[in-house]
């Protein structure tokens, strides 16, 4: 073999760790989007008071309230997230849904600003449900001791939408994005820890029987099987198809298919060893569960290991287990 085919038959785990830069790539790629689409970022939001004027206050505007004053708040949702009455520079008023956090920007805003105060709140606009209307126009009335809002100068005061800082019409769309992203890191994270545990089984090879093994790779009586990630030398069945793998004929035992399924569809078959420290290991691998490769590689297994069992049969089955219970 040549020398960049054998270098690649030991560079463990390098697909895996080009996996898990493209997901996490992808994540970070998606989690940008969310948040663009979801921000309004490259939109320039219209006052709401024109919104209101010109009929076009429809939900899923994108609108900005100057405020003047400090926010008036009458209902809660949640823990953090309240309803308050605003007022702009032109002294209309607003009904509008922030956060605590929100607030206390204003409020800080209000303290270093004084008598020049004015703080640019942006959001989507939602009509406004009729029960937090009712809670509104009881609470405003209470706090300045007169009808000032009723029913039926509701909308002459406020209008019939409020102003959403932290929801808009593509939050839901941002959070699929968002929770594919999560699979994403999910996913890479998977992908890594199998790289490491590679890495690990790979560092526990000994060293003289690694280079043993790249020497008879060099020879020409090596039969390569690249797509199915395994290679026979004279010596050794040297596979890099779960990390690298290095065994002496008489270290396999038992060998072996083993066809992978998907929701009742067949999708791929494994060359799997029963080896001598007891373990049952996948050296091989097939996509196509047709392809005869791996009885191929069994049969020139059985060539150097005349003793080796072969195939899933519940005499081989019994007799692994016997010897890993000592009993061989």
């Amino acid at each position: 073999m040549e020398e960049n085919e054998i270098s690649k038959i030991f560079k463990v785990g390098k697909l895996q760790l080009i996996w898990t830069m493209i997901l996490i790539l992808v994540a970070v790629i998606l989690f940008g989007i969310a948040y663009y689409i979801d921000s309004g970022i490259g939109k320039e939001p219209t006052d709401l008071h024109e919104l209101i004027y010109n009929y076009e206050d429809e939900e899923g505007a994108y609108a900005s309230v100057n405020l003047a004053y400090l926010p008036f708040g009458f209902a809660i949702e949640g823990e953090s997230l309240k309803y308050y009455f605003v007022m702009d520079t032109s002294e209309y008023l607003y009904v509008v849904r922030i956060t605590d956090e929100t607030y206390e920007k204003i409020e800080k805003q209000k303290e270093e600003q004084g008598d020049n105060f004015s703080y640019e709140l942006r959001g989507y606009v939602f009509d406004i449900p009729t029960d937090l209307k009712n809670l509104g126009i009881e609470v405003y009335n209470e706090a300045y001791e007169e009808e000032i809002l009723t029913k039926s100068n509701f909308e002459e005061y406020v209008g019939n939408v409020y102003l959403d800082e932290t929801y808009t019409p593509n939050t839901e769309n941002a959070s699929v994005i968002i929770v594919v992203g999560v699979f994403m890191i999910i996913a890479s994270s998977i992908v890594f820890i199998t790289f490491i545990i590679q890495k690990v089984k790979s560092a526990k090879i000994d060293k003289t029987r690694i280079e043993e093994a790249k020497e008879e790779l060099r020879s020409t009586n090596v039969k390569g099987y690249s797509k199915q990630k395994i290679y026979l030398t004279n010596k050794y069945v040297v596979s890099n198809y779960s990390g690298l793998q290095i065994y002496e004929y008489n270290e396999i035992l038992w060998i072996y298919n083993l066809i992978s399924y998907y929701r009742g569809i067949a999708t791929g078959k494994s060359l799997m060893a029963g080896t001598t420290n007891k373990k049952k290991v996948a050296i091989g691998y097939s996509r196509d569960i047709n392809n005869q490769t791996l009885e191929e590689i069994m049969s020139k297994i059985a060539e150097k290991n005349k003793t080796v069992r072969i195939g899933y049969t519940d005499e081989n089955q019994k007799y692994f287990k016997d010897f890993k219970r000592g009993k061989i």
